[in-house]
């Protein structure tokens, strides 16, 4: 597509294309071996114990300080591979291998940089769609959640690995492979009107848009890991210990650092300056001494449609909304507003269906298509947004893609109904009627099935909630009993009356409740909450008469005390029993 840089992310930010990243210059480790998964959890600072199989994150690793030293998306290999997978910028690649491994000492684990392969990114709400066209697979083959993995054998391209990863806010991938299949698929996607392609430097303004800023311009090693934002993502807080953990944890607990990364926008780029220009320098705002802080880069930010300073900002200056005037290094005064990061908040799959469903509704199914596959990309085994996709590819014509997404549908929910009776529909439309009535059979077991075990969970529910009422009836009973064997040596004490009153109120014993209350409120030390629990005795009894003068006497003593929530309550009842 023949775009400017402007005119390509005005269309990702629309949704109406992906973003192709072209020769991603990244290395592919794998780590295998029977330490490998303790190593990892001690040496890193995010939870690899958590990791199931096809799971990753981004991970850090630290100084005692919680200082980077290097950062990697990690995973856990899938099920057809074996160990740890990590993928690592290029330009830290050797730093972040030395600072990892320094101390493998006897651990039995082997780490093995992968030189035969090469990736490929596509990030943009309609990646996966747009990458299962371009390998000629199924979309839900390449199903896969946030920073999982997915290893996938294809007739086109043969044995990839995909990783996902949410890098501009976006659903995206990174597709590994053969140097010649991915250079093909590269040129596949390429070639379509659906895609841009974007350099390295446009995708670290998006990332860093998206508070997921990329180690180079806007974050240095050697900088503290919450200074820079990452460790919402890449640090573990409740895990054991690690180096930089008693950092990690304080920040969490006590509170912000020092400096934080923030982007300052100005109205426009400043007379006799270039985008180079900024790095490293010291900001100083007007009316204070000391720096407020540190410069990385200017960038122009797609979102807020203005040139912004990535910088390293204090406590006091980088509260969002704030106007500073500002000079960097040697150069002139002007005006920049504080922007925190993310600037890019993810999409919610939820809102995505809510408005896939409604423009399905009103006949827009264009619209429906693209909201649903877009929530599709984000949750893949949803088990609505596959119901409401096949629901709309359905009505379009699209049988085939139906068909599958509803067998998706079974093999994750088997027992919802509608699933096999759009499989029926579509298998009926094809001219299957065998499979449309295997299928409509299955529907109606289902529903049966369904249907009787509603029925008997009604029955289980019913005797668990009986005899939960059984066991609390015994309870109050019991509490009874302890109130009498008390007020059998004090008989007028007005705690254990008001006790035994209010546990026979809740028995329903209106009239010994009402016996034993009449006991607190004839007390000079009486409380409000004793005429409402009397008040309630004499409505249960029936004394309807008695509730009102008890209530009213209540409201007295309540106005006096100034026992405001007693005095409401007794309200609400003697203007139920006026009315």
């Amino acid at each position: 597509m023949n775009l400017s840089s402007t005119q390509r992310l005005d269309l990702y930010r629309a949704g109406e294309v992906a973003l192709v990243y072209p020769n991603a210059l990244y290395q592919l480790w794998q780590i295998t071996g029977p330490d490998a998964a303790s190593f990892l959890q001690n040496r890193t600072s995010n939870d690899v114990a958590l990791l199931e199989d096809g799971c990753g994150h981004l991970n850090a690793v630290l100084d005692k300080k919680a200082k980077l030293e290097g950062l990697l998306l990690l995973g856990k290999a899938p099920q057809q591979t074996d160990g740890f997978w990590a993928m690592v910028d290029n330009t830290i690649a050797e730093s972040t291998h030395t600072a990892l491994f320094q101390f493998k000492l006897m651990n039995d684990f082997s780490v093995d940089v992968v030189s035969r392969q090469q990736c490929v990114g596509l990030h943009g709400p309609q990646a996966l769609a747009l990458l299962a066209t371009a390998m000629g697979v199924a979309q839900t083959t390449l199903t896969t959640e946030p920073y999982g993995l997915l290893a996938l054998s294809t007739q086109l391209f043969g044995d990839v690995l995909i990783w996902a990863q949410p890098l501009t806010g976006q659903p995206g991938v990174w597709v590994w492979g053969q140097h010649e299949a991915i250079t093909a698929l590269q040129g596949v996607l390429m070639d379509s009107d659906e895609v841009a392609t974007v350099d390295t430097k446009q995708m670290s303004v998006l990332a860093l848009e998206a508070g997921l800023p990329l180690v180079g311009d806007d974050v240095g090693l050697g900088r503290l890991l919450p200074e820079t934002g990452l460790e919402q993502v890449a640090a573990s807080t409740t895990k054991g210990c690690y180096l930089g953990q008693e950092t990690i944890a304080r920040v969490a607990t006590y509170g912000a650092v020092q400096q934080a990364l923030v982007l300052l926008a100005a109205p426009t780029l400043p007379s006799h300056t270039t985008p180079a220009d900024c790095a490293g320098q010291p900001i100083h705002a007007t009316g204070v001494d000391k720096p407020v802080g540190m410069a990385n880069r200017w960038v122009f930010s797609p979102v807020l449609g203005q040139w912004c300073i990535s910088a390293y900002m204090d406590k006091d200056s980088r509260l969002p909304g704030k106007v500073i005037d500002v000079t960097v290094g040697d150069g002139a005064v002007f005006s920049v507003t504080v922007h925190l990061l993310p600037l890019v908040q993810p999409p919610s799959v939820e809102d995505m269906l809510h408005d896939g469903l409604r423009a399905y509704a009103n006949n827009n199914d264009a619209e429906a298509l693209t909201l649903l596959r877009q929530a599709l990309g984000l949750a893949p085994k949803h088990p609505d947004v596959l119901e409401a996709l096949g629901a709309v590819l359905s009505r379009q014509g699209q049988y085939a893609e139906a068909i599958t997404l509803m067998e998706s549908l079974i093999n994750i929910e088997p027992d919802r109904v509608m699933a096999y009776t759009n499989l029926s529909v579509c298998h009926m439309e094809l001219g299957d009627k065998e499979a449309a009535e295997d299928a409509k059979a299955q529907a109606t077991v289902v529903a049966m099935r369904a249907q009787m075990q509603k029925g008997m969970q009604q029955k289980a529910n019913a005797a668990e909630e009986a005899a939960k009422q059984e066991a609390q009836r015994k309870q109050l009973e019991d509490r009874v009993q302890m109130f009498h064997d008390a007020l059998a040596h004090s008989p007028d004490d007005a705690l254990g009356n008001f006790g035994l009153g209010s546990t026979l109120l809740e028995l329903g014993r209106y009239t010994e409740a009402a016996d034993a209350l009449k006991k607190t409120v004839d007390l000079p030390t009486s409380q409000s909450a004793a005429y409402l629990k009397l008040g309630q005795a004499y409505e249960g009894a029936q004394q309807l008469e008695a509730a009102k003068a008890i209530y009213d006497a209540g409201i007295q003593v309540a106005s006096r005390r100034r026992d405001l929530q007693p005095l409401k309550e007794l309200e609400q009842r003697r203007q139920q029993l006026a009315n």
